[in-house]
Order: C-alpha cells, then structure tokens, then sequence
C-alpha cells in the first residue's frame, strides 16, 4: 500500500479501526497523536479501550508509534 496523507476513512474513534484489518491490507505500523486523537486534552492515561487497541495492534503484528506537538 503506497504511503499517502489522503485519508481512506472517518470514524469516530480510533478504537473503531480494526487491527486484523489493517494487518490484512499488509499494513505494519500506525503513527498517531496522542493530544485528542488516543487521549482527550491534558489526561495522562488512556481509557482502557484505547489500551485494549494498542494490545490488539501488537498482537496484530502492528507497532503503534506515538506523535504529539504538545509537551
């Protein structure tokens, strides 16, 4: 799968994203924002939804790497 900034869908939680399907598209790695995007503003620890879905990406073979602008 070529890497493009185009979005191929919306949803309205990350936790929507299936990781066996992602792996079945050959996809490896999954690069997200922490700020508003795993995590609201300002809260230090993920729900456990979002843990349950970085522990299905491992078990997916997917590493999930984190990016946030803020400090």
């Amino acid at each position: 799968m070529p890497l493009s900034p185009i979005p191929r869908g919306v949803y309205s939680s990350v936790t929507e994203i299936a990781p066996k399907a992602l792996a079945a598209k050959g996809i490896r790695l999954v690069l997200a924002d922490l700020d508003n995007t795993l995590v609201p503003y300002k809260v230090t620890q993920p729900p456990p939804e979002v843990i349950a879905w970085k522990e299905a990406l491992e078990e997916a073979g997917i590493a999930l790497f984190l990016m946030s602008n803020s400090r």
